[in-house]
């Protein structure tokens, strides 16, 4: 007896194979035609400006992303950013308030042996 999750995984996994297939087909009837366009049955582009081109089908879909930064407050070890409307918090690995009381050198030794 299949569950409902298999049949839908194996639905998904036969779709992308069938989309990956035609795709490959299209590029060497294309390429074999001696015709330098694009896929159209499935396509992506990605380019610089984080702006992204798919097609699917025939369908061109444009899609671009933006980050609206609103609000930075830093205090008390504490980093707060609002991107997208979301809230993201850092907060710092050192303590605020914790100094070096004395010089330290790095390799243990005296300093007086690089005189």
């Amino acid at each position: 007896m299949m569950i409902y999750k298999d049949f839908v995984t194996l639905f998904i996994i036969f779709t992308i194979i069938l989309s990956l297939g035609i795709r490959i087909a299209e590029e060497g009837l294309n390429a074999t035609m001696g015709l330098d366009i694009r896929p159209k049955s499935f396509n992506l582009i990605i380019f610089n400006n984080r702006a992204y081109d798919l097609t699917i089908l025939g369908k061109t879909f444009k899609l671009q992303k933006y980050y609206k930064v609103g609000e930075i407050f830093i205090g008390k070890g504490r980093l707060s950013l609002k991107i997208n409307e979301k809230e993201f918090t850092l907060y710092s690995l050192i303590p605020a308030r914790t100094i070096l009381k004395d010089r330290q050198n790095v390799d243990k030794k005296p300093a007086n042996r690089y005189n």
